[in-house]
């Protein structure tokens, strides 16, 4: 069974998110923050980007907490599931004032697992928050002239996480790769 839960954080791209999943030959099981699920039904979990609810954000941050320091399952963070990943693990999170909407050049430093050979990319961001200040055991292997943290992957864990939508591929075609890349992991 090759089975994918998709944590939806209500962001914009969701639905492009599940149709690309699919694509790569996966089913997917949608659910939102707070649900129980059994992991064990998974070969992978993808965390959405989006946004957490106000009225539920501190339950919600304990929850991802949760998840991310005991799942045994590889973790994809996209935008939002970056920067969850990045503030569970102890990174802060500052403003960068001005939203950050449209196609955006990053560089990586390192070969990235989810993009091996790629060293620039125009990906597709959407967002006013970014990540600061990572533990050690939190790789950094992509920046740009207003983030310089955009993926990230935990040294010891199958965890990745990219501060961009990979998903939303209409000017540069291979940064979905990075999705396709992370299922043929699992």
């Amino acid at each position: 069974m090759k089975k994918v839960l998709l944590i939806n954080n209500h962001g914009k791209s969701v639905e492009r998110l599940i149709f690309s999943v699919k694509k790569f030959g996966f089913e997917v099981d949608v659910v939102e923050p707070l649900k129980k699920f059994d992991e064990r039904a998974y070969r992978a979990m993808i965390l959405s980007g989006g946004y957490i609810k106000r009225e539920i954000q501190s339950k919600a941050l304990d929850w991802y907490k949760n998840l991310f320091y005991n799942s045994s399952l590889p973790i994809l963070g996209i935008c939002l599931g970056h920067k969850l990943m990045g503030y569970c693990y102890g990174a802060k999170i500052l403003s960068m004032g001005n939203p950050r909407i449209g196609y955006y050049k990053i560089q990586f430093s390192y070969t990235y697992d989810l993009l091996p050979d790629v060293k620039g990319l125009y990906v597709y961001q959407n967002h006013k928050y970014k990540l600061a200040s990572l533990p050690n055991f939190l790789k950094n292997y992509a920046s740009s002239n207003e983030c310089e943290i955009e993926a990230l992957k935990h040294i010891n864990k199958k965890q990745y996480s990219v501060q961009f939508h990979p998903e939303v591929n209409d000017y540069d075609k291979r940064s979905l790769k990075i999705v396709e890349n992370f299922l043929k992991m699992c």
